[in-house]
């Protein structure tokens, strides 16, 4: 069996899909599975240029990419780029598009917890392209359903394979999705 390329997806937001939430963080992982070479990566802090509003929950848990956001304003220099909205599906939309150069596919295989039913819709919301993922996509939760009889959290999935709990930061927990899934992966032969 071969597998194809694949991008493991997170975002954090300020709030849940129903609450129509603005997104604070971008983060995925290109997996091509090309040997001695590092995953291709996206990661950007999203500037709203407004008011946030949002869950109080999801802004607590998210307070650290707020105090970016906020530093960024004032003119302090942060860990990880932070950009407007606009600048952000632009870029979003360009790395796809590498992606797809990449691959040389049409349309993107995408994974991640809770993808389907959050972060894609989310991203779509947010007037992000979603035009270039295959509408199935990989959950790491269902691959582990034997292991737990029940389809687990991210971070039951991180205690099993020792891995850190989730951060709450879209890149480390985009990382930890592909890890997941690597880890299922192992001695199936893929695409050169």
């Amino acid at each position: 069996m071969r597998i194809t390329p694949y991008i493991s997806l997170d975002l954090e937001t300020t709030g849940l899909v129903h609450e129509n939430p603005q997104i604070l963080q971008i983060g995925a992982v290109f997996n091509t599975f090309e040997k001695d070479k590092l995953p291709n990566v996206f990661n950007v802090i999203v500037d709203n240029g407004n008011e946030l509003h949002g869950n109080p929950y999801a802004l607590s848990m998210n307070k650290w990419i707020l105090d970016m956001i906020l530093n960024s304003r004032k003119g302090i220099s942060t860990k990880i780029s932070v950009i407007s909205l606009e600048i952000a599906k632009i870029a979003w939309t360009q790395w796809l598009e590498f992606c797809q150069e990449k691959t040389g596919q049409k349309h993107l295989t995408v994974a991640g917890k809770n993808v389907a039913g959050f972060d894609i819709p989310i991203l779509s919301q947010n007037g992000f392209d979603v035009s270039k993922f295959r509408h199935r996509v990989i959950d790491p939760g269902s691959m582990y359903f034997t292991d737990f009889g029940y389809v687990p959290s991210l971070d039951e999935i991180a205690k099993l394979l020792n891995l850190q709990e989730v951060s709450h930061n879209a890149l480390d927990d985009a990382f930890m999705v592909d890890r997941a899934i690597s880890h299922k992966l192992q001695g199936i032969k893929h695409e050169d």
